[in-house]
């Protein structure tokens, strides 16, 4: 699986699986996406801005 530290939110390589989190969330996305932010603290403004 993709580590995704070295890129933005908006990078081509990560925006479809995190849209997909932000607009059709399931379990599992919500369990992978909570637990990146929980280990990059500093790209948590980024996620809100979207």
């Amino acid at each position: 699986m993709t580590n995704y530290k070295d890129h933005t939110i908006v990078d081509p390589m990560m925006g479809q699986t995190f849209f997909q989190w932000v607009f059709q969330s399931d379990e599992s996305s919500d369990r992978f996406w909570r637990a990146w932010l929980e280990q990059h603290p500093e790209k948590y403004e980024e996620v809100e801005e979207v």
